[in-house]
């Protein structure tokens, strides 16, 4: 029983003095991305759709000024849009929701015969409208409150114009109106396989993807005015999804790669200019989702980088939803007081000086996802598909490294000392002494997934990996061996070296190893994804219980979820999880879901704070890790009765190490730790109504 009490008085103390104190989770101004599919007139002001979000944006005439309107549950989201007389559609999953009152109230109608699919078209004229999903067409002739299948066979796209004229792709032709949807015929000659239909300079355009078996084929179409039959245009690429037309010039996009996905024309279509997407701010050949033509320029919806503008003779695109659609984030770094903050699923770099600055992009050439990011000494180092970038001056300038022949993508990327080590597919490493523009190769058997990089002080680095487990290389990177971990060998996901102790992450939990005596028995025993070591104690990023903070003198973690979304914590993936920690904030991302996040570590839980005068602590044990002998330092009123008792992690006493008198206000006491077990200890003093606790470690 005396070997328990302890341990429940320590974890009663902790709950009681810091519950107060617990930190919480702030939203830093992340950067804004996201895919706008639809931007439409309504109501003298713009409308938005996000890509599979939830709400809409509303915007002013010149694309400014947007405010973010909910759909009526997280499940409408919004994959086409149509507006008029002041009613605003929005098509969803089988259903088509409405209002009339900019979004104040919201109705919605369940189209039975979609079956729940994506309703990708509406268009109308009048209170006429038509809807296409899941390759039906249907009509309203109440302005989408009542909706009839109009039987015309497996629909595509539908566009309907003016003068109640309706064309509807279908798989082997196009099928035209000219009475609002009464009669039906296909034209001549029609083109089949369109998949998008569009309307620009008095005209309607049909495009077709451009396979790679057909590279001379015909892209886009058009049926000029009251023309009998339909034109081939001299555009061979790409596939034009969206159009638009300002100052009798019309401006193509498209999100579809390989060529150019931004072009414009001068003589009404048919003949088209690529524009360059190459330059910044953008960092690499954009896609283009969404085109719409205002008094000040062009909005563009970029692919993953949200709604930009620009004007036909402005050198500069402008931002122009900054504060919306917020992205994950996989990694952060910093230079200076720049946050560096990556997103790998809308792939780009981004940074800012303050936290209510806006982001802005960093450019590089690369087309490809990188697939980690580094940030040291200055330099922004990006893991590409052939090797590694890396600028020192954001992105004014890049240098390119090739790792090996070039035809394996970089997974992780570390540093040992002033080397940079990175590790790619196929048990691939290398390492390079010049700042990653060379790099030498070497090989890691058996490794299918490099994850992190850790290094030790004695310059040895680790590295976790799938399936082998835990690498270590004494070498800087030129040689690897496998150190087995008993019971927490496989994947391994991150490792980070804390407290004298290489701390590991697995689906089965997290342990301590050390040199010499391996590995301990798991210190957390769920699935851990990212550790971050912090002054404050280890933190770690879990399945189960979020993120958690295992505190300097432990032993129990404490949760540090408060004030954060709880989707942010619970997730599996791995690679999608940043964590950094700077200017006494801990900074998190899940590149799953959006958002920067920071927390202020001083005060939260299980974090050791100053003793009142006079009060007991454990002030200093050093050396850490301890090998043998090692000296403990105290701090209490001298003459005052203190007692320091050493456990081990399973909460049995090993000995008492001081019961009496302190002899000194700084009591110095000589410790023995050469007759010990290798592995962690837990110090615990009474004295001056204060208990105090500490881990310490033991090696050989």
């Amino acid at each position: 029983m005396r070997t328990i009490l302890p341990c429940v008085m320590t974890l009663m103390l902790i709950s009681a003095a810091t519950a107060a104190a617990q930190p919480v989770w702030e939203y830093e101004n992340g950067p804004c991305g996201g895919t706008f599919r639809w931007i439409v007139p309504h109501d003298g002001g713009l409308v938005a759709a996000p890509y599979f979000r939830s709400y809409v944006l509303l915007g002013n005439a010149e694309g400014d000024s947007w405010r973010q309107v909910d759909l009526p549950d997280p499940a409408a989201q919004p994959f086409s849009l149509y507006s008029a007389g002041g009613r605003l559609l929005a098509g969803g999953f089988g259903r088509v929701y409405r209002t009339d009152d900019d979004g104040a109230t919201w109705r919605e109608t369940a189209i039975p015969e979609l079956q729940s699919a994506q309703i990708t078209r509406l268009t109308g004229s009048g209170d006429t409208v038509y809807a296409c999903g899941g390759t039906l067409l249907l009509r309203s002739i109440d302005r989408g409150v009542r909706w009839d299948t109009v039987g015309t066979g497996p629909c595509r796209d539908v566009l309907m114009t003016g003068g109640g004229h309706v064309a509807v792709a279908e798989d082997q032709r196009i099928l035209e109106s000219t009475d609002g949807g009464e009669t039906w015929f296909s034209r001549e000659g029609s083109p089949a396989g369109i998949e998008k239909l569009h309307v620009g300079a008095g005209t309607i355009w049909a495009a077709r993807p451009v396979s790679i078996q057909q590279p001379a084929a015909a892209a886009l179409f058009r049926l000029n005015g009251g023309a009998a039959d339909w034109d081939a245009v001299s555009l061979t690429e790409p596939f034009v999804t969206s159009m638009t037309e300002r100052d009798g010039i019309l401006y193509a996009g498209s999100d579809v790669a390989p060529g150019p996905q931004l072009l414009r024309s001068y003589d009404g279509g048919m003949q088209w200019q690529p524009m360059d997407l190459t330059q910044p701010p953008f960092p690499r050949p954009q896609a283009i989702s969404a085109l719409h033509a205002v008094a000040g320029g062009i909005l563009a919806g970029v692919t993953h980088l949200g709604i930009w503008q620009f004007g036909e003779n402005a050198p500069r695109w402008r931002y122009v939803t900054d504060g919306f659609f917020p992205v994950g984030v996989a990694r952060v770094g910093f230079i200076g007081s720049r946050v560096i903050a990556y997103s790998m699923k809308e792939n780009f770099v981004a940074y800012h000086d303050a936290r209510d600055d806006p982001w802005q992009l960093l450019p590089y050439a690369e087309e490809t996802r990188p697939g980690d990011m580094l940030v040291r000494d200055g330099r922004v180092m990006l893991g590409s598909a052939s090797g590694v970038r890396s600028t020192s001056d954001f992105g004014l300038q890049w240098e390119f490294g090739a790792v090996g022949d070039g035809s394996r993508s970089v997974q992780a990327l570390g540093a040992v000392g002033q080397r940079f080590i990175a590790g790619a597919e196929e048990g691939i490493a290398a390492w390079s002494d010049d700042g990653g523009v060379n790099w030498s190769v070497t090989s890691a058997a058996g490794v299918r997934t490099w994850y992190t990089f850790a290094e030790a002080p004695t310059g040895t680095v680790f590295a976790s990996t799938a399936p082998i487990g835990l690498l270590s290389s004494g070498d800087g990177g030129e040689s690897w061996s496998h150190v087995p971990l008993a019971t927490m060998d496989g994947a391994i996901f991150d490792a980070v070296w804390w407290g004298g102790l290489l701390y590991v992450a697995s689906s089965r939990g997290i342990a301590a190893w050390s040199p010499s005596a391996g590995a301990t028995p798991p210190v957390y025993s769920h699935p851990a994804y990212r550790l971050c070591a912090t002054p404050h104690g280890l933190v770690a990023a879990t399945q189960d219980d979020g993120i958690i903070l295992f505190p300097d003198f432990g032993p129990q973690w404490g949760t540090l979820n408060q004030g954060l979304p709880e989707a942010h914590f619970a997730t599996p993936d791995v690679c999608r999880i940043a964590f950094a920690f700077a200017g006494g904030r801990l900074y998190f991302g899940n590149c799953g879901m959006p958002g920067l996040w920071s927390i202020a570590l001083a005060g939260a839980v299980g974090v050791r704070t100053a003793p009142a005068p006079g009060a007991a602590e454990i002030a200093a044990v050093f050396p850490l890790p301890l090998s043998s002998h090692g000296t403990i330092v105290l701090r209490t009123r001298e003459g005052a009765a203190c007692r320091l008792v050493l456990y081990d992690m399973l909460g049995r006493r090993v000995r008492t190490l001081h019961d009496g008198a302190a002899a000194h206000p700084a009591l110095r006491l000589a410790f023995d730790a050469s007759a010990l077990p290798p592995g962690l200890y837990r110090l615990e003093m009474d004295g001056g109504g204060r208990h105090d606790t500490k881990i310490i470690s033991v090696i050989r």
